[in-house]
């Protein structure tokens, strides 16, 4: 069974192309949206460093903004909520192409 950790990914685009690619790039993790801008992520190791070469390519300049903060197992049970969240999955598409 492969290792998986909980990442925080949290950004600030104002790029329209950008943004699209950042979740094109996505498209192929495990993910639930937790904010706009504020992501929860589940990586193995190999996730983790396929996701960072391909974040490094998208923001190879200081124009945008992204940051990934692992989250330790400990915390993870620390962790709460107050107020509305926005618990969306992402995995699956809001409408489907007939």
């Amino acid at each position: 069974m492969k290792k998986v950790r909980l990442y925080l990914l949290v950004y600030d685009i104002t790029n329209a192309r950008v943004y699209r690619k950042l979740y094109k790039i996505l498209d192929s993790y495990v993910y639930q949206r937790i904010e706009k801008s504020v992501l929860e992520l589940t990586l193995t190791d190999m996730d983790l460093v396929r996701l960072r070469r391909q974040l490094g390519k998208l923001f190879p300049d200081d124009e945008e903004k992204i940051i990934l903060i692992p989250v330790c197992r400990d915390d993870q049970s620390k962790v709460r909520v107050y107020g509305a969240v926005c618990r969306e999955s992402v995995s699956e598409p809001d409408f489907v192409m007939l």
